[in-house]
């Protein structure tokens, strides 16, 4: 099973308190050492499993609760209150789980300050975070249903008592709260199924530093509400013909300047992919580049009101059999003559308005 498929499966932050209550299920068969030595193993296990997954980008903090639960219940064990304890376990159990995550409620913007001061990579640093979030999230439902078992617990027990009727302990403290978190845990699976489902369909954008060095990735539609606070890579390409450029109105929702001619094909590199892989991409439905040779230009930055991007150009040189082959929608060929006509008029693109004196002095040089 590879480390994302465990990842998946992990976020569940419930799965962690599994350890628990499989300790529940075997501790009433056996005395108070073996007892006290199985919350022992189980706990310094959990720790290993936490470390180890930690390492490797699995962030499953219910192990850390279930440790904590655990070892509280193991200083129970040296009170040898065995009739008490194998009698409540469960309960007992429940009402230790609930006051720790009080207490990690209480504690959680240390927690959270304590975990972002860890030096990892960026984009782990985000998983991180995420991590931290469903935690929190997630516990807080298990706090509030298990806070209200055990209140309506100890007050049915009270009433029923003082009145001389029996009470069923092991269905109305144990099979309870157990139905309880399993309840929460398969919400909450549910609920990652599908928050993933809505992930697949997303487009996924490296975030570079001042260096251009690649820090994490946002998916897209995120990164368009943030705008110029994220710097992201992209990639036109150039379609010369003749002695012409041509150029496609774009779209009324483009981010830069919408309904302008610019280049036609402007698109962002996406999260693992080259350059040059995005720019033969942005290619592939073009019927009309086939046997058209991919030459790169430059690179530069392009920052204004709404976007920063670090800009790769590319070019590709055309025949008029070649670009005849195709339909072009919303475009046309430009001579030299009609482009610097309208410079500076709103018709072009902030992009090809920087770009054109480049162009016309490098790809369009053999034309002039």
């Amino acid at each position: 099973m590879n480390v994302t498929r465990i990842k998946y499966i992990f976020e569940n932050q419930i799965l962690g308190l599994l350890p628990v209550f499989i300790f529940l299920l075997v501790v009433g068969h056996y005395s108070y050492f073996t007892s006290f030595l199985l919350s022992s193993f189980v706990s310094v296990f959990n720790i290993f499993v936490y470390l180890r997954s930690f390492r490797r980008g699995v962030y499953q903090f219910g192990l850390l609760v279930a440790t904590a639960v655990l070892i509280v219940y193991s200083l129970f064990l040296t009170l040898q209150i065995q009739a008490l304890l194998y009698a409540y376990a469960s309960i007992i159990v429940e009402a230790i789980l609930v006051a720790i995550l009080i207490i990690i409620g209480f504690f959680k913007s240390y927690i959270y300050k304590r975990f972002s001061s860890i030096h990892i990579a960026s984009f782990k640093a985000k998983d991180l975070k995420n991590a931290l979030d469903e935690f929190f999230f997630i516990l807080l439902i298990l706090q509030n249903l298990l806070t209200l078992h055990f209140v309506f617990y100890v007050v049915y027990k009270i009433v029923l008592f003082s009145q001389g009727y029996p009470v069923n302990s092991e269905f109305w403290s144990e099979k309870v709260m157990l139905f309880l978190v399993f309840m929460t845990g398969a919400y909450e699976s549910f609920r990652l199924f599908l928050i993933h489902r809505i992930l697949e369909k997303e487009v996924w954008l490296p975030i570079l530093d001042e260096n251009k060095k690649v820090t994490g990735h946002i998916a897209k539609t995120i990164s368009r509400e943030l705008g110029k606070k994220l710097y992201h890579p992209i990639v036109r390409v150039v379609v010369v013909c003749d002695n012409m450029l041509y150029l496609k109105k774009q779209s009324s929702t483009a981010e830069v300047s919408p309904n302008k001619f610019d280049l036609p094909f402007h698109r962002h590199i996406h999260f693992h992919q080259t350059i040059e892989e995005a720019a033969k991409e942005s290619l592939d439905t073009a019927g009309y580049t086939q046997g058209a040779v991919l030459e790169f230009l430059l690179n530069y930055d392009f920052e204004n009101v709404k976007v920063k991007h670090f800009v790769s150009i590319f070019a590709i040189r055309l025949s008029i059999e070649q670009f005849s082959r195709a339909e072009h929608l919303n475009g046309k060929l430009w001579t030299l003559k009609q482009i610097e006509e309208n410079l500076g008029k709103g018709v072009f693109s902030e992009y090809f308005e920087q770009e054109y004196d480049y162009l016309k002095h490098t790809v369009l040089q053999d034309y002039k």
